[in-house]
């Protein structure tokens, strides 16, 4: 599942009509929002932290990681990418 809690991020936020329980805890989130250059994720305005779901980044993008040199993810776009 991606969540975001920066609305800075996103636009169109609004109403999913729907509930969304997320499993770590006793949360719900009834809002969405589109993340530029990526897809609809929901929004969590108290929430913590921005995550995307390295299952569904990679559906679109190309990720690598390399623990030697950066110690991070990278996500490629490519002329395809939304």
């Amino acid at each position: 599942m991606d969540i975001c809690s920066n609305k800075i991020l996103l636009t169109n936020v609004h109403d999913s009509g729907k509930c969304k329980m997320l499993h770590s805890g006793k949360t719900t989130v009834t809002m969405k929002g589109d993340l530029k250059g990526y897809g609809t994720v929901l929004y969590h305005p108290t929430g913590i932290a921005n995550i995307l779901s390295l299952k569904i980044v990679k559906k679109e993008f190309r990720v690598t990681y390399d623990s030697v040199a950066d110690n991070i993810l990278n996500v490629h776009e490519s002329e395809t990418s939304k």
